[in-house]
């Protein structure tokens, strides 16, 4: 009996124990995540090169990306592009957070290099380019963290996500789907084809929602208009997480999230800013695209399509986002489109010569009475033969499109 006594106590010690070491934990974890700062050191996630001077403001920057690899797609494909580039800045003294979207095709340098591209090849150029033992993967990531920070004037990029389209999809069906007011049909074939999510508020899923966010069909505002979209449907999984619903799928959507997303967080950082995202207002997050002028270029004989940034409205965003004053950006001139050749098979448009019109014949003359005293032969008169119109000026090639206009400045 006296045996069977201390086993019933020493239980019951260990289950207080354990009672406690979850209950200090618990308050440890919401202290923290009511100070959030204190588990996230504002150091940049990838070390630059020597010689770079970051500029350290106010926020906390998180980039996220979206690459456009699929298991479909890994079929076809054995390189994928980072085609969703968005910063969340993230005060945590004044609880503030915006969106900043990097369009997939503006042009930049590429850092470690001297080569200008679109800044979602980045990764392409750091793959190839790996130092010696070095992970590809890592090395592709690394030289787009660095190309941001270029592009931001110096700002750190202090963490990172990653998820490719069918983890997102994934996500979003692990809470159950996400409710967006769609604006427009979205069609296929770049707009003019099938509708593949209908106009309206609706609950889309996993599949609806890829649909969604990737369409760039002009008549949903091309590029810029995908990027709003993007950043319209991750406020809508924010606000989802927020529900009776989303709270009820937080064990499944936690497992969607760890088998899916590639991060530089550890799990008690993800854990904090998971408190630190329930009490944010997701109505009052602020959300910029940074916007430019479309261009082709000839790049070694075909046209390739560049969206050159506004440096003006690139300062603006960033002082207004991150509190920072950077240098402007030091662009080289970006060559112009390849002229149209007439195909061989075709013979070009030529604008024909005008025929003249026919003179009516001349009218009879009557015979010229003779001078009574001719002082000499007569002399025949010559009719000069009449000037045809000259031949026209040959005009210019018509312009084959003109560029698109600038785009225009903030997004939400």
């Amino acid at each position: 009996m006296a045996s069977k006594s201390r086993e019933k106590r020493k239980s019951s010690f260990f289950k207080k124990l354990l009672l406690l070491i979850f209950a200090v934990s618990f308050i440890a974890l919401l202290l923290i995540g009511s100070f959030p700062e204190k588990l996230f050191i504002g150091k940049p996630v990838v070390t630059s090169a020597e010689g770079v001077n970051y500029l350290w403001g106010r926020t906390f920057n998180i980039l996220l990306l979206g690459f456009d690899r699929s298991a479909a797609r890994e079929e076809q494909m054995s390189l994928f592009r980072p085609d969703t580039m968005i910063i969340a800045a993230v005060d945590f003294s004044s609880g503030k957070v915006s969106l900043v979207s990097i369009p997939r095709d503006s042009y930049v340098r590429i850092s470690g290099s001297d080569t200008y591209d679109k800044i979602n090849h980045s990764y392409m150029y750091g793959y190839y380019r790996k130092a010696e033992g070095e992970d590809r993967h890592q090395s592709g990531l690394d030289t787009v963290i660095r190309t941001v920070e270029d592009f931001l004037g110096g700002i750190p990029i202090h963490a990172y996500l990653i998820v490719d389209m069918d983890g997102a999809r994934e996500i979003v069906d692990a809470v159950g789907g996400v409710v967006i007011d769609v604006e427009k049909d979205v069609r296929s074939n770049y707009g003019r084809g099938d509708i593949l999510v209908a106009a309206g508020r609706q609950r889309m899923d996993g599949a609806a929602f890829m649909q969604y966010v990737r369409s760039r069909a002009d008549n949903l505002g091309g590029e810029r208009g995908r990027t709003q979209r993007q950043q319209k449907a991750l406020i809508a999984l924010f606000n989802q997480l927020l529900s009776s619903r989303g709270i009820i799928s937080l064990p499944a959507f936690y497992r969607a999230v760890n088998s899916n997303i590639e991060t530089s967080f550890n799990p008690l950082q993800l854990l904090v800013l998971g408190l630190f995202g329930f009490r944010l207002d997701y109505d009052r997050l602020e959300g910029y695209v940074f916007a430019g002028k479309g261009k082709l270029s000839n790049r070694d004989g075909s046209n390739i399509y560049f969206l050159v940034i506004d440096d003006d409205y690139r300062l603006e965003i960033i002082e207004l986002v991150f509190g920072l004053q950077v240098e402007r950006l030091d662009l080289p001139y970006l060559p112009g489109r390849v002229a149209p050749e007439p195909s061989p098979e075709e013979e070009p448009d030529l604008i024909p010569e005008p025929i003249p019109e026919e003179l009516p014949p001349p009218e009879e003359q009557p015979e010229p009475v003779p001078d009574p005293e001719p002082d000499s032969e007569e002399e025949t008169e010559q009719e000069s033969e009449p000037e045809l119109p000259p031949d026209p000026e040959s005009e210019p090639d018509p312009d084959p499109g003109a560029d698109p206009s600038p785009e225009e400045a903030p997004l939400i």
